[in-house]
């Protein structure tokens, strides 16, 4: 018996000692070239960029840079610079390191000087995309593809059809009828070098659809290639999915264009559920010129939120918006981006990594020299690429003395730096920032009702109290940068200018009601607004609530939720602006006499559907404090739990999450949920999908894998149910694997499910 002990004791340690060397190897020998960050990027990419600067200069690049993994990369381009047009040469030294919100610092060292670009880069590292925006006066679009060099090309290669978007500035008119031109349409290339074209282009408002334009094709050796006799150069890419083209050769036109090859499977609009980035040229009556980048999520269903940061020359605006996208088996959707708009006008592709849209085509008249193409690459872990400043604060931040006030902060993603906007003990709202990110209002309540109303310039850091007006509670910022509040003085619902001048109303009560408190969608379009009566003295038998949806301007008046006995707590928004949890409580009365309080969790919709959530496992911890997430979840920031946002089911215990009284938090446009502590030090995001990040700091990496594998060995004590990734009960080596494929980016990150 002893015997057979010491022998299972040795095997043990055998196996223990050969997963030692063998993770050893893949540690030391795999995961430094996995992730060392020159590497990234390594091989041959073909590139395509357009570029307009306010001085009025325009300019167009096509080339191919080859980036080598000793950090050195050469550049082979020709250009078109404001009609001059040339070719060149440029060696040059690169590194790429990641930034927190999923893009990535490409460092370009040439000539003794040095440049630093954000890029952001697809899930299948065969696209990456330039942030245009970042260059005040200056507006860009820059798109890398993924090109194979061990494969020989023919006409042959080209057998199919293909989706095409581009934008032009055609001085001469020479293929357009107007100067400023965007276009959509779908190439049909026969493999002998014939490729007709049917096209739907905007071109200075002039909208038209021309069919069968006869065109032919060169696709040579190296994957380059030429169309319209030799004006159209480009370069595909790898597995024959996607390619870049513009006329590098012609002084008078700068142009980009994108193909895609048209349904390289068979597609539908659950193709489109994930995380997306966005970058976007074009503009508007050739006067006013843009770029863009953000974020596009969407679900199964097609029900698409974007939050774009939006350079207009100088100016910044951020644009929150929703579309709702239906996907032919093509991957076609353009149908579905707006009446007048053709099929091909959206698209998705390239295996489910690559969108391609043009909103340039829209019936409505007054939009007809609106000009935008958008190209869009799967990013799984990027998040507010936008840059959207994040509105921060703290409950309750003074209890141990006696107060209950709320301090509100705010964190500036660009500088990484949490700038103070208000700490003292008195009362407050959620604040809101404005469109543009130059101003956050809140409120404070220093005594009892009503609240003063506070505007914080952000270039500045100055506060200024808007003396015209003050409020019951709460005060938004709404999409054409007015304040709306509840005026304390009559209670009814207004807006006005940031300075407190132009107040003006927008929605009364219906008697017997007074309003009570309101809510702003995320999408600033939508509001909701409690109602309240009171009947008799006494609190608990006489009050009651309703809730009522309106627009921000105080149109399409609805009742959502009718009268019950009772009051609210609390309502957290959808991040789609399609409905919201309303956490509110009944009073139980009999025969007149007060009971107690009936705690309600609810989920109202803006179509008037509704779930009820008090039987769930959310609604049986109480007073539950919830809060959307970006997937639709909820999570519990008094309970630090997750759960199914439809049925109220407890998805995981998050050890992660603090509670809402001991840390700060704060949302995002896409409905990111975010973290502090309350010395301002260790801000993260909640990261729903955690499976694996043994250390919570929200980036799974080479750290988490060795805290996996020690579980996995035994060395550790484990009780992390995020470290069994396949949630069969034990943590051993497959997990250990998953959490590897995970942190190389070679497995999307999984959701937290397992419970010790």
């Amino acid at each position: 018996m002893k015997k057979r002990t010491l022998m299972n004791r040795g095997r043990k340690y055998c196996v223990l000692t050969f997963l030692v060397v063998f993770f050893a190897f893949v540690f030391f020998e795999l995961l430094p070239s996995a992730f060392a960050t020159d590497n990234t990027l390594v091989g041959k990419w073909g590139y395509v960029d357009i570029e307009h600067h306010d001085s009025g200069q325009w300019g167009t690049t096509l080339g191919t840079i080859i980036f080598n993994d000793n950090g050195t990369a050469t550049d082979t381009f020709t250009y078109n610079w404001g009609g001059t047009l040339g070719s060149n040469t440029n060696n040059f030294t690169y590194a790429v390191t990641p930034n927190l919100d999923g893009s990535w610092n490409l460092s370009v060292t040439s000539n003794g000087q040095t440049g630093i670009y954000k890029i952001i880069l697809s899930d299948d590292k065969k696209v990456f995309m330039l942030d245009g925006t970042q260059v005040p006066g200056r507006q860009v679009m820059y798109i890398f593809i993924k090109m194979d060099t061990e494969k020989t090309y023919t006409n042959a290669d080209l057998n199919f059809d293909a989706f095409g978007i581009g934008y032009d500035h055609d001085l001469s008119k020479s293929l357009w009828p107007g100067y400023y031109t965007s276009w959509s349409g779908i190439k049909h290339f026969d493999g002998m070098g014939n490729c007709p074209l049917d096209v739907t282009f905007n071109s200075d408002g002039i909208v038209q659809t021309l069919l069968n334009l006869q065109d032919s094709y060169t696709l040579n050796a190296d994957g380059s290639g030429v169309m319209m006799n030799g004006r159209l150069t480009g370069f595909l890419g790898k597995d024959e999915r996607l390619a870049v083209f513009s006329y590098p050769g012609v002084a008078y036109d700068w142009s980009i264009a994108l193909g895609m090859r048209r349904g390289d499977k068979t597609y539908s609009t659950a193709d489109l559920a994930g995380t997306w980035a966005l970058v976007a040229f074009g503009d508007d009556y050739g006067n006013s010129f843009s770029a863009k980048v953000g974020s596009l999520i969407c679900d199964s269903n097609g029900i698409c939120r974007s939050l774009l940061k939006n350079r207009w020359g100088l100016e910044i605006v951020y644009v929150p918006s929703v579309n709702v996208l239906s996907v032919a088996s093509d991957g076609s959707f353009g149908s579905s981006l707006g009446e007048g708009s053709p099929s091909y006008a959206g698209a998705i592709g390239n295996n489910g990594n690559t969108i391609l849209a043009n909103l340039s085509f829209l019936s409505d008249s007054s939009q007809p020299s609106y000009r935008d193409i958008f190209v869009g690459v799967r990013c799984t872990n990027c998040y507010n690429l936008a840059g959207q400043m994040i509105p921060m604060l703290t409950i309750d931040p003074a209890h141990q003395s006696g107060g209950n006030g709320i301090n509100i902060y705010l964190y500036d993603p660009v500088s990484q730096m949490m700038h103070t906007v208000k700490e003292n003990i008195y009362d407050s709202w959620f604040p809101s920032t404005d469109i543009s990110q130059t101003m956050l209002v809140y409120t404070e309540g220093i005594t009892s009702d009503p609240y003063t109303i506070q505007v914080y310039d952000i270039a500045s850091g100055t506060i200024s109290v808007v003396t015209t007006a003050a409020t019951e509670r709460a005060a938004y910022f709404d999409g054409d940068g007015k304040i709306v509040f509840l005026d304390s003085s009559d209670l009814l619902l207004k807006k006005m200018d940031p300075e407190g001048t132009n107040i003006t109303t927008i929605a009364v009560p219906e008697p017997p009601y007074n309003f009570d408190v309101f809510w702003m969608s995320p999408d600033r379009e939508k509001i909701v607004i409690g109602e309240e009566r009171e009947e008799g003295d006494d609190y608990h038998t006489g009050h009651y609530e309703r809730l009522v949806l309106m627009n921000t301007d105080g149109t399409d008046r609805s009742v959502l939720k009718s009268e019950y006995l009772g009051d609210w707590n609390n309502l957290s928004w959808k991040p789609d602006s399609s409905g919201f949890l309303y956490f509110h409580h009944l009073f139980d009365v009999v025969n007149g006499i007060y009971q107690g309080t009936i705690y309600q969790h609810e989920i109202i919709d803006i179509d008037g559907s509704k779930i009820n959530l008090s039987g769930s496992d959310l609604a049986n911890k109480g007073q539950n404090a919830c809060f959307f997430t970006k997937s639709g979840n909820l999570l519990s920031l008094s309970y630090s739990e997750l759960y199914n946002g439809q049925t109220g089911t407890l998805i995981a215990y998050r050890e992660d999450v603090p509670l809402w009284t001991d840390e700060m938090f704060g949302f995002d446009g896409a409905g990111d949920i975010y973290f502090a502590k309350l010395d301002k030090s260790n801000f993260r995001r909640f990261i729903e999908n955690k499976s694996g990040d043994l250390s919570s700091d929200g980036v799974l990496d080479i750290s988490d894998v060795i805290l996996d594998l020690r579980c996995a060995l035994g060395l550790d004590q484990c009780d992390n149910p995020c470290a069994d990734i396949n949630v069969d009960g034990v943590v051993d080596i497959s997990d250990v694997i998953l959490t590897l494929r995970m942190a190389l980016g070679l497995d999307p990150l999984r959701p937290c499910t397992g419970q010790f």
